[in-house]
């Protein structure tokens, strides 16, 4: 903004070391300084003290006098531009020749508008004229036989027989006798008829308009109008009448009654007086009755049916171009501006037969001359003719725009675009105005974001919502239903976890139609056709995550589905979708792009590993056993035959596998969660000393010593969970009576849950042990690591143990520390409860994330953590000695605080401190 007036200066000419009130001085023209009461406001308006915001009709804020200075600004641009000549004004007569070529246009669209209108005429005479001929000689062979020219016990071989040779041993007569007689004649009395009724027709059209221009009352008119069009059936009729001697002659050589030759009658033929006419015998009657005579002759019944077939065919048409002269005379008043003559001649036209178009025209008409009742009544009239033909819904929204009357005028576009189909100029049209009334009557802060959002921003807000969010909000509108549907990068993870019912396999379908080459990762869950789902999402789709949920079992059909998922990375098999050991082997050995795996085993069979292969890219394994071993498998008989109890055994070769086909593990997690008394003991040692690379490392299992776990040393997150529910103080200790080493001095994640936990315990876990020492890239020793997060579970600690094991030099950078479920062996209890948060606070200067529930922390504790710490999360769940109103303060200095009591007996009301 401080170049503002800098920048003025410049592209109004002037210079810019000139000061800004003697140049408006010099120019009299002062700089236009608009307040804001003095603003016109279109649409509402904000006042935020002396500035008064102002909105447009489609709620975008809008400033009047930035605009108009914006116009000057352009307009001095454009003089600079043609001074040098790059652009030129354009004069006035160029406008003219504009306004001209666009007269030649429209007159040439007319041009064409009559060429194809001849063209589509010449067209039917044509196929008139063509078709009859196709099936001609059949037409004749029929007509011959019904007319008994052949006997009855005539073979229909021999007929055909006979035209045959006759074709063969005549000439160009025979073959016209044969097979086209009377066409030549039929043809002749297409051409004339044709003709003569162009010309009659051309006739009568110059006669109605001259009697249209005349100035006549309207009764009078009408009766003149009504007797041109008797007087045009007439002649019509005559024509017909004076043709019928051609038309008996042709049907006459087609039955074989009149020879073939002449292929025209002669013209005492068609003489009414010769003897020897079509008249003298046409006319008779068939039978002698007084009453019938002539009505009963050939030449009537013919005439007859000719008129009725010409009614049949184009009758229609006649009868309506009276009202086509009286539709175009209303629109040639309507463009000059006399809306009362075009009122009176489409009232003439619609009296005829009404149509869509004349009472649009009238409705326009009586807008125009504003009688409005009459303009909407004319709009219904044609919504009710016919409710598919948006005609009708523009009108009538526009005249009851014109009312006042917005909201059943919004109604009417809303039952239009249910009623007319979604194709077509017409519904765009409803379409557009049905939004620009909506985006008026809506008041300025409802405004829709996608109408104003550019679409790469308004996908980048889709993209923080979940897919399931995104589907909710697709419910909003049509626009946004078909905006999320149409943008394939917001259905990259197709995601139906959790579903409340059954998922359609349409709408799956539809997903992978929208979504196609960027739908790279799905969660399957609860799908009413699982198999052909699938193997549509791996044939279309370059799936490369993959999670399956509430599948049932499966075995050869998930095999078969995912041979073909070349670039599947992650396969996640949860809850509810079991499988077995034999096909965890054979899922690794046909999906060989995999790099994270996990699954669930909820049979009965033994688990044996990942089997012997060669899986180079895996490095997350997770497995989790789960349900209760088989009775053939769990009981035994003794001697005496008592039932005796054989618990489970993990296989030895399970680590064994790991480290021998997978040697790039990264990540391993084995949570054994069968019940108590059916969880497998562990016989073998935990041996993962050869996968170099593995960083994580998460075991829940019936570990009774740590000479069961020879790990290696590059491991940084460690999460140890021993099932067995006894205490567990000698946990470091051989059986031979040596201290197991355990040597982990990349560690920076530590989660211990062990029965009666001491700081011994966990002291072990911190030391070096004697191990190698380790070396970077650069070929530096490197030296232990300091843990960033440490978890205690049911650790048996006095307040100077946990004073000393906080101090280990290790555990000065923690930021995520977990102490729950303790046992405190003080003198006295209720001492410690303060003294605890003391020692944790000294210690822990650098914590962010705190977990002490179920520990007998108090109010004076909470302040202790709080007061001048670094603490953002804390958690204090089932913390029985602390009140409400401690968690109350805590909250108020900025921290956050999860306080739940699950038990019945809630917190105490007493803060002391």
């Amino acid at each position: 903004m401080g170049r503002r007036d800098y920048l003025s200066r410049l592209a109004l000419g002037r210079s810019p070391y000139e000061e800004l009130e003697k140049v408006a001085e010099e120019d009299e023209t002062p700089l236009r300084t608009t307040t804001a009461p003095e603003v016109q406001t279109n649409g509402i308006a904000a006042a935020v003290g002396d500035h008064v915001q102002q909105y447009d009709a489609k709620g975008r804020p809008v400033k009047p006098a930035t605009e108009a200075r914006n116009a000057e600004m352009r307009r001095a641009q454009n003089s600079v531009l043609e001074l040098v000549g790059v652009v030129e004004r354009r004069e006035s007569s160029e406008r003219l020749n504009d306004m001209k070529l666009r007269n030649i246009g429209e007159a040439r669209q007319s041009v064409l508008a009559a060429e194809h209108e001849n063209g589509e005429g010449l067209e039917s005479a044509i196929a008139l004229v063509l078709l009859p001929l196709g099936t001609w000689w059949s037409d004749c062979l029929t007509e011959r036989c019904m007319t008994g020219l052949y006997a009855a016990e005539r073979p229909f071989a021999q007929i055909i027989s006979g035209m045959w040779q006759k074709l063969c041993t005549g000439g160009a007569k025979s073959f016209y006798s044969v097979l086209l007689p009377g066409a030549f004649a039929h043809v002749v009395y297409i051409a004339s008829h044709l003709c003569l009724e162009a010309l009659l027709e051309d006739a009568v059209r110059r006669g109605s308009r001259r009697l249209l221009r005349r100035r006549l009352r309207p009764k009078s008119q009408k009766r003149w109008l009504y007797a041109l069009e008797i007087f045009e059936t007439g002649l019509f009729l005559a024509v017909d009448a004076a043709m019928l001697p051609l038309v008996y002659y042709a049907t006459a050589q087609q039955a074989g009654i009149a020879p073939a030759f002449p292929v025209l009658p002669p013209l005492s033929y068609h003489l009414p007086w010769h003897p020897v006419s079509f008249h003298a015998f046409g006319w008779k009657p068939i039978m002698g009755l007084s009453l019938v005579r002539n009505v009963g002759s050939p030449a009537a019944l013919l005439l007859g049916q000719m008129v009725l077939s010409t009614e049949s065919e184009d009758g229609s048409l006649k009868m309506n171009r009276i009202q086509e002269n009286l539709q175009r005379e209303g629109r040639a008043y309507y463009r000059r501006g006399d809306y009362s003559k075009a009122v009176e001649h489409f009232d003439r036209a619609i009296g005829r037969v009404p149509s869509v178009q004349l009472l649009d025209n009238r409705a326009a008409c009586y807008d125009k001359l504003n009688v409005l009742p009459a303009a909407l009544m004319d709009a219904k009239k044609a919504i009710q003719l016919q409710s598919e033909d948006p005609t009708g819904y523009l009108r009538a929204g526009k005249v009851l725009t014109k009312m006042e009357k917005h909201s059943v005028a919004l109604e009417i576009y809303a039952h239009g675009l249910k009623k007319v189909k979604h194709v077509g100029q017409g519904y765009e049209l409803l379409r557009k105005v049905h939004g620009e009334l909506l985006s008026q009557l809506s008041p300025p802060t409802s405004v829709d974001p996608l109408t104003l959002l550019p679409r790469e921003l308004a996908e980048r807000i889709f993209e923080y919502l979940t897919f399931q969010q995104r589907i909710a909000v697709s419910r909003v509108s049509k626009q946004w239903h078909n905006y999320i549907r149409s943008s394939s990068n917001l259905w990259q993870h197709l995601d139906l976890s959790n579903p409340k019912r059954k998922v359609r396999t349409a709408f799956v379908s539809k997903a992978i139609n929208t979504g196609r080459q960027k739908l790279t990762a799905a969660t399957l869950s609860m799908l009413h056709d699982f198999d052909k789902v699938l193997h549509a999402l791996v044939r279309h789709c370059p799936l490369e995550q993959l999670a399956l949920l509430d599948t049932g079992l499966q075995g050869h059909n998930l095999i078969e589905a995912l041979r073909k998922a070349n670039h599947l990375k992650s396969l996640r098999l949860g809850r509810g979708t079991e499988i077995g050991p034999s096909t965890v082997n054979q899922l690794l050995y046909v999906c060989t792009a995999l790099e994270s795996f996990e699954f669930v085993l909820q049979r009965n069979e033994q688990f044996s590993g990942i089997g012997v292969g060669w899986y180079e890219r895996l490095q997350d394994l997770k497995v989790t056993l789960t349900g209760e071993p088989a009775p053939a498998l769990a009981f035994t008989f003794n001697t005496i035959g008592q039932r005796w109890w054989i618990p489970p055994t993990l296989d030895r070769h399970v680590f064994w596998s790991m480290q021998t086909s997978a040697p790039n593990l990264r990540s391993i997690t084995l949570h054994d969660q069968h019940p108590p008394s059916h969880r497998s003991r562990l016989l073998e040692p935990v041996d993962l000393t050869k996968l170099r690379h593995l960083k994580c490392l998460d075991l829940a299992l019936q570990i009774e010593s740590a000479a069961q776990l020879r790990l290696p040393p590059c491991i940084t997150e460690l999460s140890l969970v021993s099932t067995l529910n006894r205490a567990m103080p000698a946990f470091f200790h051989h059986s031979a009576g040596g201290i197991a080493s355990l040597s982990l001095p990349c560690l920076e994640k530590l989660k211990v849950r062990i029965t009666c936990l001491n700081v011994a315990l966990v002291q072990q876990f911190l030391s070096e042990g004697g191990a190698p020492q380790i070396a970077d890239s650069t070929g530096m020793v490197m030296s232990p690591s300091k843990l960033r997060e440490l978890d205690l579970h049911s650790m048996m600690v006095s307040t100077a143990d946990l004073n000393a094991l906080l101090a280990h030099p290790r555990l000065g950078s923690i930021e995520h520390f977990c102490l729950k479920h303790s046992f405190y062996d003080d003198d006295s209890p209720t001492q410690s409860d303060d003294v605890i948060p003391g020692v944790i606070r000294k210690r822990l200067s650098g914590l962010q994330y705190l977990d002490l529930s179920t520990e007998p922390i108090t109010g004076v504790g909470v302040k202790t953590l709080v007061q001048g710490s670094q603490l953002k999360h804390l958690v204090v769940s089932d913390c029985r000695n602390l009140g409400s109103d401690a968690v109350e303060w805590a909250r108020a200095q900025g921290v956050r605080v999860d306080y739940k009591m699950t038990s019945s007996e809630g917190g105490r009301k007493k803060l002391r401190y």
